[in-house]
């Protein structure tokens, strides 16, 4: 009803809705009408258009809003645990400033001048963000709740609307278990395999979830990531 009526706390999310809907517009016209592909989110759009299948005004608008609302805390802290761990392993940094000097073959002072081939090419990078992850990952827990009885992890019996929990601040400690007794060491070699980056499972390494309610923006949260550590640790100690 109150919605209906535009009322109360109804009417300031509608406001708030409207808010941010007009920011977003206004920044993909500014985007389309400059024509430079530099930004992320605006390269993968145009790459998806350009593959044949159709991108809608509201699409778009949507997948920048999820992007805005829902990714910024996570990648936020995601990198605030990252540039926490090189500052106590100088090892790991100049290893990472050695990979970026040797793709970028410049100082690279313009913020845009990172391609994707570039990112993709950052595997040490990679794998010392993944490592922060399954160290500090951001959402350290998660959990699920069961609308009928079933068992769950190792086959233990879980009752008709019952919650579980799931830690990866204790997951972490599994990969003992695996043959990792150095588990809790900021290692990214472990990632690396004859110096490419080798993904785990995401049943093993569940900073993003798994199965069907892994997170999609996972890549594009890597994306980012790289993006700001690289551009950061390129031109600051």
């Amino acid at each position: 009803m109150m919605k209906y009526l535009n009322l109360g706390w109804e009417r300031r999310i509608q406001y708030g809705r409207a808010v941010v809907y007009e920011f977003v517009d206004q920044l993909l016209a500014r985007r389309a009408a400059s024509g430079h592909d530099h930004e992320i989110l605006w390269s993968i759009l145009v790459l998806e258009r350009e593959s044949g299948r159709e991108v809608s005004h509201n699409t778009i608008r949507s997948s920048m809003v999820s992007l805005i609302m829902a990714g910024k805390d996570t990648v936020s802290a995601g990198l605030t645990y990252f540039f926490w761990l090189l500052a106590r392993h100088p090892r790991v940094e100049a290893k990472i400033l050695a990979e970026l000097r040797g793709i970028l073959n410049s100082d690279h002072d313009d913020p845009r001048a990172f391609t994707f081939e570039e990112l993709k090419a950052m595997d040490y990078l990679h794998a010392a963000l993944s490592e922060s992850l399954r160290l500090y990952p951001p959402i350290p827990r998660g959990g699920n709740g069961s609308r009928r009885r079933r068992c769950s992890a190792r086959w233990n019996a879980r009752g008709e609307g019952c919650t579980g929990l799931l830690s990866d601040l204790l997951v972490r400690k599994e990969w003992r278990a695996c043959g990792a007794k150095d588990c809790l060491e900021f290692k990214p070699e472990r990632w690396l395999k004859n110096g490419r980056f080798v993904r785990e499972s995401d049943f093993k390494f569940a900073a993003f979830n798994a199965g069907p309610r892994r997170c999609t923006g996972r890549e594009f949260a890597y994306w980012q990531m790289k993006w700001v550590a690289a551009s950061i640790i390129s031109r600051y100690q």
